[in-house]
């Protein structure tokens, strides 16, 4: 009953799309604002969940269910928001030291910051009058960061005042330590609305630099001396804009600046100095709003994603355009959340699976239909695929692989193929057999990539109708 009957196993080639599509098997649920996505294990379930800042509306907790699935959970797992909320910031950091991951949000409209603690299994409740002194002062980003060296995650807030500096105490209770961990630093006038700032060694001295976005004037670099944040002596070299990423392009160990939605490239010289390198790195400027930099081809380099091209780390400081005729198109802000949501261990979009590994069924299994289940690899590049079907789901940790999400008991496999051109597809023809309805199916491939080695697929499951 696994099987069915197969009519068809084909190596056919894929369209000219995005590597990064919306499926069947995955997605996140309605969206108020998506004004800042941050992503991590929330429920200490080992996949990837999303907390969602909505500006003037209700934060939103998502939880993956393994499958890069979402589902809103805010209403059970998260404390009543009464309002107003003007939140434009958040962060998922361990604050007290205890193995999981607590929300800090950053608030505008002269509104408080909020504190909220995770009880281990994902649910949260308010401790911001305990762990934090009070406050409203128009937080207009943050960065959350270990930048004193302690072991502990500390807070720095650009407000529509002077900065703040809250110290940890290494049990989540915050501090107000700005007098003596802030110097010199002016105004910000930081963006709301840009990424969300990051913490890095900006100039390889050991500890975590800021880069600031601000409303005018470009990005603003903050250097890290001893837990002592000031300005750099040495802005950026060009004028900035709007939406700027981190990312060490180059692989030289240190960050690299993309710049004005990814527009523009700034090197690095190891020292917190920058140079432009725009017009070497790329062969035409891009130009199409930037969603974010990482490696989305699996090859170990630093990839630029933007709305209509992935441009692709040759490996030697420039990029080639990969141009997908399917856009990117988000309804967010800048600063989409990326990781492996569906666990095939390469980095997706959120709400949006990375093909360049996926198991995927275009339509559901019908009683006296044909059925289809496709199996994605890198294309142009040979790989080999052992297809696994199963009647039930499971969770097998599997090493450097991935994890098994068949039932091992019930598991068959099906066909090893090796596959030049994606994807592998598999058809069968489903009996019309009342027995069979609400039959769940389950598929998952092991991959042996040309560069990654063997890897798990993403799982699917799907209910005969």
């Amino acid at each position: 009953m696994i099987r069915f009957a197969c009519l068809a196993l084909l190596a056919l080639p894929v369209p000219a799309q995005s590597p990064f599509r919306t499926t069947r098997h995955a997605g996140l649920p309605s969206i108020f604002v998506g004004d800042k996505f941050a992503s991590g294990d929330l429920d200490g379930d080992g996949d990837v969940d999303l907390f969602v800042a909505n500006d003037n509306s209700p934060n939103q907790l998502l939880r993956n269910d393994g499958f890069g699935r979402f589902s809103d959970v805010t209403a059970t797992n998260f404390p009543t928001q009464p309002p107003p909320i003007a939140s434009h910031s958040v962060d998922l950091a361990d604050i007290d030291n205890d193995g999981d991951l607590d929300v800090l949000i950053g608030n505008d409209d002269w509104l408080s910051n909020r504190v909220y603690r995770n009880n281990g299994a994902g649910f949260f409740y308010d401790v911001t009058t305990t762990a934090l002194p009070p406050n409203a002062e128009f937080t207009e980003c943050q960065v959350v960061a270990d930048f004193d060296g302690d072991g502990d995650v500390d807070w720095f807030t650009v407000d529509g005042g002077p900065c703040h500096f809250y110290a940890n105490n290494g049990a989540g209770v915050f501090t107000d330590a700005s007098a003596t961990r802030l110097s010199g630093l002016p105004l910000i006038g930081g963006d709301r609305w840009d990424v969300t700032p990051r913490a890095v060694d900006i100039d390889g001295d050991g500890d975590l630099d800021v880069m600031v976005p601000r409303y005018t004037g470009g990005p603003f670099l903050i250097r890290n001396q001893g837990g002592v944040l000031s300005p750099f002596p040495t802005q950026l070299p060009v004028v900035l804009t709007y939406g700027h990423w981190f990312a060490d392009y180059d692989g030289d160990g240190d960050a690299d600046i993309f710049g004005n939605q990814g527009s523009r490239l700034l090197q690095n010289q190891g020292n917190g100095t920058f140079v432009e390198v725009t017009a070497t790195a790329f062969p035409i400027v891009p130009t199409a709003n930037g969603i974010g930099t990482f490696d989305a081809d699996g090859d170990g380099d630093i990839d630029l994603v933007t709305a209509t091209r992935i441009w692709v780390n040759n490996g030697n400081g420039t990029f080639t355009a990969q141009i997908a005729a399917t856009p990117l198109n988000f309804g967010y802000r800048l600063g989409v959340a990326s990781a492996d949501f569906d666990g095939d261990g390469d980095i997706d979009l959120a709400g949006r699976p990375n093909f360049l590994r996926q198991t995927y069924a275009p339509i559901a299994p019908v009683r006296g239909g044909s059925y289809s289940v496709e199996f994605h690899v890198r294309p142009g590049a040979a790989s080999i695929v052992g297809v696994c079907a199963a009647h039930g789901p499971g969770a097998i940790p599997a090493g450097p692989f991935g994890v098994l999400r068949l039932d091992p008991v019930s598991a068959a496999p099906l066909t090893t193929s090796p596959v030049t051109t994606a994807p592998l597809v598999l058809s069968w023809s489903i009996p019309n057999v009342p027995a069979l309805a609400g039959v769940t199916l389950h598929y998952q491939a092991l991959v042996v990539d040309p560069i990654e080695g063997p890897v798990l697929t993403n799982p699917i499951s799907d209910v005969v109708q």
